[in-house]
């Protein structure tokens, strides 16, 4: 008779939560953990698009066994359906294996996930502490009712059990990374990267945008302690070799005291990392708290690119997502960027309830404005927007006639998977046709101010073709296109 002592986690694109969990399993409860990913695999980076069943069984199948406690996958939204498919697969195997989902959809819909016959577990929330407990309940050491931050069947009904506080992160163990059973899959050429590995160090934000999931979630912002940061660098550095670090937080560059200290370790330690971290516009605008000589440093210690949220570049609509910058804030922040030689990244959103073609047009000439203040080499990321329960834009989304589906099949008929977006026809009723030829520009726009380092980087999704310089200027000048003052 085979012992059970082995937990499954299965992923279709995020590595860093199973990561995360998997560390959590084997140092506190000291059970085997495979991580697999079940993607198409491109140049050793993670498609985007649905993944069939065929394919996920010939994946799946070695690690499926008798000596299984549970399977857990990460499910995104926009992963429904292949979530789905990889668990009936899973109960084919054994009816009595229990399957559990996590990540951002069942943490916002955790009773959906149990609509699925193939579904028995649904976490909400961070996924460290409770995957423990499960492995607890599976050995019959706890019951499932007194695991916080689930829901699950009983009784013929379902439970929803009280939520789970957020993890204190100084709290957990160095991610261990050889958990995940496909190394290559660890690495991405990714922007100016050969070879970069990410690494997840702190949760939530310090600022409150309405639009965010870390609104919707309640979460403020935590991260470990220096002196972890800089072992788990170390400890990449002997395992892997690995010289190049994505610290893919939400926001790293905003704590001087604590960055100070984490120069210092690093230098210390004599670890010699090139390194990405996301900033915010307001910190990296402001000499007088964020002054020339911590950015000297930064750049001397690895960093060689940050990334900000300049979201849009209307005034009026920056003030409805409470994001505290304007649009002149975004170009000083990239000016200050440029002069230290960092490449630099700009986040945009598109398509907000209650953003107007003006608004939009706007954004457009703002990404326009960033591409000359940076020399032409910010690299810009278009985002259409997507609606999160629990935040104030989410009301403004309701307001404005969205409604999100009550089942996961309806999801299905309403996400298109090769974006991960929303079919915007069926789910945002306020994209007019007049909005979506203007977001169809901003794309456009997007592409022509990136195609220098798109084709340096060798972006794997980059387009075929681009817009040409008289393109943008007829764009510019459309009757549709009133850029006007940004206000």
């Amino acid at each position: 008779m085979h012992k059970k002592n082995r937990v499954l986690l299965l992923t279709f694109r995020p590595l860093i939560g199973p990561i995360a969990v998997g560390s959590a399993l084997r140092h506190f409860r000291r059970v085997e953990v495979d991580i697999v990913v079940l993607s198409h695999r491109e140049r050793g980076e993670l498609s985007i698009g649905e993944i069939e069943s065929p394919e996920i069984q010939t994946i799946l199948k070695p690690f499926l066994g008798p000596d299984l406690l549970w399977v857990g996958l990460t499910v995104f939204t926009s992963f429904i359906s292949s979530a789905l498919k990889t668990s009936a697969l899973i109960k084919a195997f054994d009816p009595s294996l229990p399957v559990v989902w996590g990540g951002v959809h069942p943490s916002i819909y955790p009773l959906q996930p149990l609509e699925s016959p193939w579904v028995d577990v649904s976490v909400v929330g961070d996924g460290e502490i409770t995957a423990c407990e499960l492995v607890d309940a599976c050995r019959n050491e706890r019951e499932l009712e007194d695991v916080l931050g689930i829901a699950f069947r009983q009784d013929g009904g379902v439970q929803l059990n009280p939520t789970r506080q957020h993890t204190r992160l100084t709290e957990m163990p160095l991610q261990d990374y050889s958990l995940v059973r496909t190394r290559k899959i660890l690495f991405e050429k990714k922007y100016c990267f050969k070879r970069i590995i990410s690494v997840h160090v702190a949760n939530g934000c310090p600022f409150k945008c309405s639009f965010c999931i870390n609104t919707s979630q309640k979460r403020s912002h935590s991260r470990k302690d220096p002196e972890q940061v800089v072992e788990q660098v170390a400890h990449l550095h002997r395992q892997y070799g690995v010289d190049e670090i994505d610290f893919i937080d939400e926001l790293f560059l905003v704590d001087r005291s604590w960055l100070a200290d984490f120069l210092d370790l690093l230098d210390k330690r004599g670890l010699r990392v090139a390194w990405r971290a996301n900033g915010h516009a307001a910190t990296l605008a402001d000499r007088r708290n964020y002054p020339d000589d911590l950015l000297n440093r930064l750049v001397c210690m690895g960093l060689k690119m940050t990334t900000m949220g300049a979201e849009s570049g209307s005034i009026g609509q920056l003030r409805l997502i409470n994001k505290t910058i304007t649009p002149e804030t975004v170009l000083t922040a990239v000016g200050r960027v440029r002069d230290h030689r960092l490449y630099c990244g700009l986040t945009y959103l598109i398509g907000m309830p209650r953003e107007e073609v003006a608004d939009m047009h706007q954004t457009l000439g703002h990404m326009l404005d960033v591409h000359r203040h940076g020399g032409g080499y910010p690299f810009l990321a278009l985002q259409e927007y997507r609606p999160y329960p629990h935040n104030p834009m989410f009301q403004n989304a309701v307001a404005a006639g969205f409604r999100d589906p009550d089942r996961l099949t309806d999801w299905q008929a309403c996400i298109d998977f090769n974006s991960g977006g929303f079919k915007w026809s069926a789910m945002l009723p306020w994209i007019t046709p007049e909005k979506r030829r203007v977001i169809d520009l901003a794309f456009e726009i997007q592409n022509f101010c990136n195609r220098v380092l798109n084709e340096k980087w060798e972006i794997p999704w980059r387009p075929k073709s681009y817009a040409t310089a008289d393109t943008v200027a007829a764009i510019m000048t459309d009757p549709l296109f009133d850029r006007g003052a940004h206000r």
